[in-house]
């Protein structure tokens, strides 16, 4: 009978360890989790790393991964995004020597606008979605199988600083957006224009003339949206 007690104390004292380690276990991964967190809240969406080690473990790694991933998407993306609309060929189009080797019919010019303008349009058009408050939610439904796990996702990227961040990031977004299309835009009007009155122009001592004043004026409030 006493070795029998002895034998279920010490059944006991392990189960109590196994418990309390368990529950440290998770409170430090808890902690690590946290930590990295707060720091992925100060990172910058338009130039930085998201692509990090995995800190946490068991269950919240999984949420810091499908986190990170997430993150990663859509840092790359904007990032693509950036480049396209900072161009040098864009930047370009309405150079007096894009002028002398383009025109005056542009239709290389015309055909890169066109071109580039689908593909903003498509990669904005899709990183915007991803930056939805219903996509981010339901982001990790696939990923997160248990539902304590999904509600941790759900309160670090709905309701705290990632949160805020990608509100943030979403409103620069959409203003870019309306800003590069508008440059888009702008240059295709300009081009077509030059190109329908194609003989009522010329190049000349650095600048493009036109045949009347009306003309040259009208070209001259196409330009000035640029600004």
């Amino acid at each position: 009978m006493k070795k029998f007690f002895l034998i279920f104390c010490i059944i006991l004292l392990d189960a109590f360890l196994l418990v309390g380690f368990l529950v440290i276990r998770d409170k430090v991964s808890l902690y690590r989790l946290n930590k990295e967190i707060y720091e992925l809240s100060k990172l910058d969406l338009k130039k930085d790393d998201y692509n990090r080690k995995i800190k946490s473990s068991g269950g919240y790694s999984v949420v810091e991964k499908t986190i990170k991933k997430y993150l990663n998407d859509c840092s790359n993306k904007t990032k693509e995004i950036i480049n396209l609309g900072d161009d040098d060929k864009l930047k370009n189009i309405l150079s007096y020597e894009n002028y002398e080797e383009d025109g005056p019919n542009f239709d290389k010019s015309i055909k890169y606008l066109e071109n580039s303008k689908s593909k903003y349009d498509k990669d904005m058009n899709y990183l915007l979605k991803i930056l939805d408050k219903n996509y981010i939610y339901n982001y990790g439904n696939d990923k997160i199988k248990d539902d304590y796990y999904l509600d941790q996702y759900r309160e670090y990227m709905i309701n705290g600083d990632l949160s805020v961040k990608l509100d943030k990031h979403n409103e620069y977004m959409n203003k870019l957006y309306n800003n590069v299309n508008s440059v888009y835009g702008t240059c295709l009007e300009i081009l077509n224009y030059l190109k329908l009155y194609k003989d009522d122009w010329k190049l000349e001592d650095g600048e493009i003339k036109f045949q009347t004043q009306e003309m040259y004026d009208y070209y001259n409030s196409l330009v000035s949206k640029l600004s």
